[in-house]
């Protein structure tokens, strides 16, 4: 009896290795890829109020090195980057501690450990770490 060739039902096989399956392709629009004529695009919009606006002056030809300190400007363009700045905010707490005439100590009940992370802070670990699979170690040296 002749051995049955291996196919995706009766072997390990992917779907996509089996012997003589048809093979689909996708349907094709007849156009080149990439962008055509008339096509808008899509890109980041700039913003009327930037945090912070850095001017680059041309001082300096770079052809004949001269002076361009006096010469007057023909245009100023424009060019943004968006980036995300993390600043560490550090909150002291100062409680006050009492002693009531009945003897007893009173201070606020919320003061919690003399140093902590914040509310924050720990939200942003447990992101990295549970929902970005990043491992705890490399959590760890972040922070």
């Amino acid at each position: 009896m002749p051995k049955k060739k291996a196919t995706s039902a009766n072997s390990h096989l992917p779907p996509s290795q089996d012997p003589h399956r048809p093979k689909k392709k996708a349907p094709g629009t007849g156009k080149k890829p990439g962008g055509h004529q008339g096509h808008a695009g899509s890109f980041l919009a700039m913003v009327s109020n930037p945090n912070e606006t850095i001017l680059h002056q041309a001082l300096e030809c770079n052809a004949c090195v001269g002076d361009l300190s006096k010469v007057p400007v023909a245009n100023i363009s424009r060019h943004q980057v968006i980036d995300i700045k993390f600043k560490k905010h550090i909150v002291e707490n100062q409680v006050e501690h009492k002693i009531c005439n009945c003897g007893h100590h009173q201070a606020h009940a919320s003061a919690g450990a003399p140093i902590q992370y914040g509310a924050g802070l720990k939200a942003t670990a447990v992101e990295l770490n549970q929902i970005q699979c990043v491992p705890f170690k490399r959590c760890s040296e972040f922070f």
